[in-house]
């Protein structure tokens, strides 16, 4: 499907998390700092019971919409009762210990525009671990370089 450039379609980011304190500011700090802006946020908390809801909380974006569910189940089924809530026209999937450069969605949504047969992106990510440590990851080299 190739967009217009002068549309500016909505991406669900899909955000699961269970008990992800840790890391889950940066998380979400890094979606609200992209330089694309037509996202919604679908936050899954899966149960948890530590303080990430606090945290979500404290971010005041209309953007993020925050779903409980009380049973935590596996991470596949929650994605896909996260994938009932969005909105968008693409979907995007962060873990609560990864973080996104500023301009990821921008330049997703930029490669869709160019290629009309795309159906999926991947990218390099940052992986959080321990103190303020980020590891970089490329994207998998089995793959074909920027899409499948």
């Amino acid at each position: 499907m190739t967009i217009k450039m002068e549309s500016t379609p909505l991406v669900s980011v899909i955000m699961n998390c269970f008990n992800s304190e840790q890391f889950l500011k940066q998380a979400i700090q890094s979606v609200i700092s992209q330089t694309y802006s037509n996202w919604e946020l679908i936050f899954w908390d899966n149960g948890s019971t530590d303080k990430s809801s606090n945290i979500v909380s404290d971010f005041s974006d209309e953007r993020i919409k925050y779903f409980y569910n009380e049973e935590t189940v596996p991470l596949g089924k929650a994605r896909n009762l996260a994938l009932n809530k969005i909105s968008g026209e693409f979907v995007a999937f962060l873990d609560c210990d990864d973080l996104w450069i500023g301009t990821t969605l921008e330049k997703q949504i930029q490669y869709f525009n160019k290629s009309s047969d795309t159906d999926f992106i991947y990218s390099n990510f940052y992986s959080m671990h321990g103190e303020n440590k980020r590891l970089a990851y490329p994207a998998n080299k089995n793959l074909p370089c920027g899409h499948v």
